[in-house]
């Protein structure tokens, strides 16, 4: 999982190569019933297929300003998309501390960072951990760095994987590393990277075993050298100190660095002799921040409010497409590796990207469900006809309830029809998945999913073929009782096939 507190406003996961998939969607991610959003709701975030989590490090769930607060959300089974699981702050939070001002997880372990925290002196930092106990997250150990001084901001960046866990001190550009002995973190090292001058940002990550770490002077990659029992550096290289860091991606293999004098550095790994080199590079006017998935690296352009999606192709990186990023300003994107979280700070919103999903939502229900919501319908895979790899799926539907997908190359609209609470957002030549194994049950997730057969499209005289360049419309039925027996309908989603 890679989580950084960068500046960001929106990004896509889009135009991937063939079979990966041609489009993004987005979702807003709402703050908690009854709470205000601040300014700084998603100034970090983190994203695993489990959890996303999103920090507010200037509010509490009560008064504002606060200590800060962490948003934890659920990924949902079906759709992916995410539920308000839990919100929380520090057990001895102070206003000031800035709990939240970037987070991370791994499995079942968070990490979060409160750069403001004053216990070893004042905006010293402190960072804190927290374990999934029983469905719960619960405060498990509170870091305190025995050598950090007033104004160094300990926890201004947080990265854990697995037995290692990396914090930041951008105050004084020391990067600290804990190793997990028992259930206990303990301090293992501090890692001095050359070349380091005072002030600025500095950020750290950990991934497959490997640390990287950037400021606005040099990066490195740091190896755990079994012989010494230390971690020392593999890979570094230095940089004209007048440019700005703005951001740093890893995975373990490659490490991207952002500066802002138009150059996005790329190291990649090399497999053979296991040392890094320089893999291309991407060029773009004062850009932000950075992230990248196995084969696209996003960069964001914060002046002009874009982000833009880079493919390697031989040894360069082309630029493959961009996507408005809305009001530019500060933010933070996390990556899973197939999905992006993205945060506009000014803007108190956040997106979930799904790399899977195709299509375009064509009506919302405006009838509730008895979960309270409107049921949700989503088109994965790709919507290339030759691949007939497409698949529906509908989520925030009751448990225990019936449904089934229909399907039109039409579109249409008809109130509570067939006295459904919801209305039918399909014309013309409706057909029905009714078949074997097609009449679903959403069990206790929630939600159904279908792949279907684009050689095999349903109507109400037999299947027939679907040909590229026609859009289909999908919807999906199910059962309810809200409050008496009945049924409702999703939202609606067409495919243009190419």
């Amino acid at each position: 999982m890679i989580s950084r507190r960068i500046a960001l406003i929106l990004a896509a996961l889009a135009s991937l190569p063939s079979p990966a998939l041609a489009q993004y969607c987005s979702q807003r991610v709402a703050v908690a019933t009854g709470q205000a959003a601040s300014a700084s709701f998603g100034a970090s975030v983190a994203l695993t297929p489990e959890f996303a989590l999103v920090g507010d490090p200037y509010l509490d769930q009560i008064t504002s300003p606060g200590p800060g607060l962490i948003s934890s959300y659920t990924r949902h089974p079906i759709g992916g998309h995410l539920l308000l699981d839990a919100q929380f702050s520090s057990s001895d939070g102070m206003v000031g501390d800035r709990f939240g001002i970037d987070c991370d997880v791994d499995g079942q372990t968070m990490v979060v960072g409160a750069d403001g925290h004053d216990q070893a002196g004042a905006e010293a930092g402190a960072a804190y951990v927290f374990e999934r106990l029983q469905g719960q997250w619960v405060e498990t150990q509170k870091i305190v760095s025995p050598i950090t001084a007033a104004g160094d901001g300990f926890g201004g960046t947080v990265a854990v994987e697995g037995e290692w866990m990396v914090v930041s001190a951008p105050g004084s550009q020391d990067v600290f590393v804990y190793r997990k002995v028992g259930a206990v973190w303990t301090m293992y090292q501090v890692i001095n990277f050359p070349n380091v001058s005072a002030g600025g940002s500095v950020e750290a990550e950990v991934a497959q075993g490997r640390i990287a770490a950037a400021n606005r002077n040099s990066s490195g990659v740091f190896e755990f050298n079994a012989a010494t029992q230390r971690w020392t550096l593999r890979f570094g290289v230095a940089t004209a100190s007048a440019f700005q860091f703005t951001g740093m991606a890893f995975d373990g293999d490659r490490m991207v660095v952002s500066r802002n004098y138009g150059l996005i550095e790329v190291y990649e790994r090399n497999a053979a002799t296991g040392s890094f080199g320089p893999s291309g590079s991407v060029t773009l006017p004062a850009p932000g921040a950075v992230a990248q998935t196995a084969d696209r690296v996003l960069v964001m352009e914060p002046a002009a409010g874009f982000v833009r999606t880079f493919l390697k192709s031989g040894t360069q990186w082309g630029s493959a497409a961009s996507a408005p990023g809305g009001m530019p300003g500060p933010g933070a994107i996390a990556t899973d590796g197939q999905c992006a979280l993205v945060s506009g700070v000014e803007t108190p919103v956040l997106y979930d990207f799904d790399c899977g999903a195709v299509g375009v939502p064509e009506c919302t229900q405006s009838a509730l469900n008895s979960t309270g919501s409107v049921g949700s319908l989503q088109a994965l895979g790709s919507d290339v006809l030759s691949h007939n790899q497409l698949e529906l799926a509908a989520t925030v539907l009751p448990d225990g309830a019936f449904g089934y997908f229909l399907a039109s190359r039409t579109p249409g609209f008809a109130m509570g029809a067939g006295g459904a609470a919801g209305d039918l957002c399909l014309g013309g030549a409706i057909g029905r998945y009714v078949g074997a194994g097609q009449i679903l049950n959403t069990g206790m997730a929630g939600g159904f999913q279908l792949a279907i057969d684009l050689t095999a499209m349903p109507t109400p005289t037999g299947p027939v073929s679907a040909s590229v360049g026609e859009t289909w419309y999908f919807q999906a039925w199910h059962r309810d009782a809200n409050p008496l027996p009945g049924s409702n309908f999703t939202g609606s989603v067409s495919v243009l096939l190419r």
